[in-house]
């Protein structure tokens, strides 16, 4: 093994050596510390820890210790961080307690609860902190013993404030012990107390989806993206969860939070969405020209074409813009929606009948039991004359669901009269 990783490191010293041969105060080993962060840094985390290893051979420093320790948890190789541990905890006594951390990881890791529990209690009693008292109370969690983990994760929060156990500790409220309305109590004066963070809404909003409790979905979504704006933070993460929730909504509900978005000027695919949900067909299409000056991105710019399409009351003045605009949208991105729309132009309009079936059907390749690129795909055999497909195709779709799409339904009559 002592040879391999002689091999391995001298090889990767002689392929980076020149990057710091010119400055004289690197030595040999600051050059391969160097090396090992930066591997680590890319992720070549076995070569990294080859790295380490040698460089702990030649020194037994901590420094390289802990790294081992490190790379060593993150391929997973528990029993040997153990062993490890065991091993160097009375030479690096300075250092206990991140070395019982790492043990106590490795433990827990390896199903061996108990014995992270003492090592656990053992932090705690030594080097009392708010993270060893929240990885306490997440050992007791995993030990089902709810209310000790209760214990601790208040403690933990006495010291300061965090999100992240706050979380935990209301979750653990509702989900394990049945406390739902003092989660939800803990939760509202946690937020009221402390600086308004994106992700306490967030945690609140799922809380209030479980209870159904409409109107105060709909309350906290508004103030997230509050705080979202006020933190100039990125919504899209926001906006894909809160897109889910319309369907939660009543319709004064979604005509509120619509307002609420205009008003605060915050532009975003939660507010398109709501467009859409009220089949605001125009203020959809500002919108999406709008994000894609901003972003650059060709979802907007194809939703954008979409939408210009159906607004158009003759849709034969702006066919030759939405083609050209599509055939520009599917070189850069193949989404299925894309080639299916695309297609079905092509069929509808009697413009391309051969290629837009087969761009239809690139598109079921990707998606095979979308009943929208269904019907597009029997629309074109029809289109051919080609009866007997088009019916069986309708057949598909009739039999994954019962169908009120009006579009759909005129195809199938006359598909059926085809001969």
């Amino acid at each position: 093994m002592k040879s391999s990783i002689r091999i391995i490191l001298f090889l990767l010293f002689v392929f980076v050596g020149n990057i710091y041969a010119q400055n004289k105060d690197y030595d040999d080993n600051t050059r391969i510390l160097m090396l090992a962060l930066d591997m680590q840094r890319h992720n070549y985390t076995k070569k990294s820890l080859y790295s380490f290893e040698y460089l702990f051979e030649k020194d037994k420093k901590y420094l390289y210790f802990a790294y081992i320790l490190k790379l060593n948890i993150r391929l997973k190789n528990f029993y040997y961080v153990i062993e490890l541990c065991d091993k160097y905890r009375d030479i690096f006594q300075k250092n206990e307690e991140t070395i019982f951390q790492f043990k106590m990881k490795a433990l827990v890791n390896t199903g061996k609860l108990d014995r992270a529990l003492d090592i656990q209690k053992y932090l705690v009693k030594h080097y009392r902190s708010q993270f060893n008292l929240f990885e306490l109370s997440k050992v007791y969690y995993l030990l089902e013993n709810y209310k000790q983990s209760q214990v601790f994760a208040k403690q933990s929060l006495q010291i300061k404030p965090n999100t992240k156990i706050a979380i935990f500790y209301t979750n653990m409220l509702f989900n394990k012990m049945a406390q739902k309305d003092q989660a939800i109590k803990y939760m509202n004066n946690y937020i009221k107390n402390n600086k308004p963070d994106m992700l306490l809404y967030l945690e609140l909003v799922k809380l209030y989806i479980k209870t159904e409790d409409k109107q105060n979905i709909a309350k906290n979504l508004k103030k997230m993206y509050l705080s979202i704006k006020l933190n100039h933070n990125n919504n899209k993460m926001i906006d894909s969860f809160s897109i889910q929730l319309i369907k939660f909504l009543d319709k004064n509900q979604k005509v509120d939070l619509r307002h609420f978005f205009e008003i605060n000027e915050i532009r975003g695919d939660m507010l398109l969405s709501l467009y859409y949900s009220e089949k605001d067909l125009i203020k959809a299409s500002a919108l999406t020209k709008e994000l894609y000056e901003e972003t650059k991105e060709i979802k907007y710019f194809a939703q954008n074409t979409m939408l210009q399409y159906e607004i158009a009351k003759d849709k034969s003045k702006v066919l030759d813009e939405v083609i050209s605009e599509f055939n520009y949208i599917i070189k850069k991105n193949k989404n299925s929606s894309y080639l299916n729309f695309l297609g079905y132009i092509l069929i509808d309009h009697n413009i391309d009948i051969i290629r837009g079936t087969n761009l239809v059907s690139n598109a079921l390749i990707k998606k095979p039991k979308n009943i929208a690129y269904l019907d597009s795909l029997a629309w074109g055999y029809y289109k051919q004359k080609q009866c007997d497909k088009a019916k069986q195709t309708m057949d598909k779709i009739y039999k994954l669901k019962k169908i009120t799409d009006k579009t759909i339904i005129q195809h199938n009559d006359k598909i059926r009269r085809c001969k």
